[in-house]
């Protein structure tokens, strides 16, 4: 069985584009995904539209992320200026953000992109590989649910506290000897 795929879309609609100066940048928000920081940015560079992904994870662990990225600028007669790229992130690396300088004339984004100084891009994420990033625990079973369980699962010297309500609830085999229980170790 292979892994989930782990897919995202990021989009924004810059506003006031048109009144940015040369060499001046403006982010999108910060969005979380996959446990991971991500937020875009434009800017305007040498006569060209700058684009770049920026991830946003913290240096106090080793870790990586490998993705594949397409990018559209987004016009509404549905015009669509993409790139593609495969890239990847780490964290001993000194590069928070990717993209491009060049990523269209900025000429051109005016006269085709451009709606009342905003323009729209999304962003196509397909991570390929993450390392050394944690997941979040959706649910809280340690010790402080200690008053709230009426049974403690045991797994390689860790301990769950639970109600055996919530474990019928979640399992066919928990279900049939819920109330029979009073500690389980696996």
């Amino acid at each position: 069985m292979s892994a989930p795929v782990k897919v995202f879309v990021l989009k924004h609609v810059f506003k006031d584009v048109r009144n940015l100066k040369e060499n001046e940048y403006q982010c999108g928000p910060t969005e979380e995904h996959f446990n991971v920081s991500w937020k875009m940015c434009v800017g305007r560079k040498n006569g060209y539209l700058s684009y770049y992904l920026r991830c946003n994870q913290p240096k106090t662990t080793e870790w990586s992320i490998t993705i594949d990225w397409k990018v559209r600028l987004i016009s509404i007669g549905g015009k669509i200026e993409r790139r593609n790229s495969e890239l990847t992130y780490e964290s001993n690396s000194n590069y928070t953000s990717w993209g491009w300088d060049d990523f269209i004339k900025w000429k051109d984004m005016e006269k085709n992109f451009m709606t009342d100084g905003n323009i729209t891009i999304e962003s196509h994420i397909k991570i390929r590989k993450m390392t050394g990033i944690t997941k979040k625990k959706l649910r809280n079973f340690d010790s402080k649910m200690n008053i709230f369980s009426d049974i403690v699962l045991t797994v390689e010297n860790e301990k769950f506290y639970v109600s055996k309500l919530f474990l019928a609830s979640q399992s066919t085999f928990f279900g049939k000897y819920s109330f029979a229980l009073e500690s389980f170790a696996i």
